[in-house]
């Protein structure tokens, strides 16, 4: 993205995390005096990482170093219905902090590198850096770039604006499903999963051992009328305690086979936009939790056959 303006070089860095924004503190450049600007102000937002500020550090792309500098997080959340932002690559419904950092500097090519900080200064133990190299900056523009951190001369100058985000993976509140069951039955499991930042989920059920399936889990909408009163604990796990985050949940429909011990994974990715389509954060960025089932023999003591297809 590119915004057209004067002779700039915008470092512009926005680093989301639950953290206080103070007065900007500008760092020590080896490249002479360079003019910034932005914005100073005080709040106070309680968040889940230790992220109070973040370092900006820029290199020509030779190695030489041109500035480095820390600010604090803005009382702003992104995307902040800025129409710019939304689903760009943040889904319009999501809430992360940010810091901004703008600076001028010559034309040409750098590398930018953002370093989440904790309160005293030091690097934080909940957010990873992020960079980005050979970021072009030409002659009477202002660059403008993103970064995302994850919870794990003589001639004019242009402008660098470097954005850096924080994101943080989602949260499992609860598993619905019968632990003890017959030989060939059939099974619902619902998984109840948040985001702390708010960004969609997307639920996966995968078997990790036991006999094989007689069908394997596929997602079904939630039966109201199951009369096991999962509807009420569900319900439950909708309310409170989920920072930015609205509760959602999956259904998954499986059929065990014979009788035996079986082990199953839920995992839950939150994910953004990348052009038309939704993709997840990362690798990194998921929930996962294991759990057991059983299976009794039944009263006859066999099961259909495997290849037996399974009516819908």
């Amino acid at each position: 993205m590119k915004r057209h303006g004067w002779v700039w070089l915008a470092a512009g860095l926005f680093a989301m995390s639950g953290c206080g924004v103070d007065l900007v503190e500008d760092g020590p450049s080896d490249s002479g005096e360079v003019s910034s600007s932005g914005i100073a102000l005080s709040f106070d937002y309680s968040g889940d990482s230790d992220v109070k500020k973040i370092k900006y550090i820029i290199k020509t792309c030779h190695g030489r170093p041109v500035l480095e500098q820390v600010r604090h997080l803005e009382d702003l959340e992104l995307p902040g219905m800025i129409p710019e932002f939304m689903d760009s690559p943040l889904d319009s419904d999501s809430s992360h902090l940010f810091a901004d950092m703008f600076t001028v500097l010559e034309e040409g090519c750098y590398h930018v590198k953002i370093v989440p900080l904790n309160k005293y200064g030091k690097r934080s133990k909940d957010c990873d850096e992020a960079y980005m190299n050979y970021v072009k900056v030409k002659e009477g523009r202002t660059t403008e770039v993103m970064l995302i951190s994850q919870c794990d001369a003589t001639e004019e100058n242009g402008a660098l604006d470097v954005i850096g985000v924080l994101n943080h993976p989602p949260v499992i509140r609860a598993v619905k499903f019968d632990k003890f069951n017959t030989e060939c039955d059939k099974v619902k499991v619902c998984v109840v999963a948040y985001d702390p930042d708010g960004d969609p989920l997307k639920f996966r059920l995968e078997q990790k051992s036991g006999p094989p399936l007689l069908s394997q889990p596929r997602k079904v909408d939630y039966d109201h009328d199951n009369g096991n009163g999962m509807d009420s604990t569900l319900q439950h796990e909708f309310n409170g305690g989920n920072g930015n985050g609205v509760v959602d949940y999956q259904c998954f429909k499986l059929r065990l086979g014979e009788r035996g011990d079986y082990e199953f994974k839920a995992s839950v990715y939150d994910m953004m936009w990348d052009g038309d389509e939704m993709v997840p954060f990362g690798y990194d960025s998921k929930a996962s939790l294991t759990f057991p089932m059983y299976a009794g023999e039944g009263e006859d003591g066999c099961c259909p056959v495997r290849d037996t297809p399974e009516p819908r």
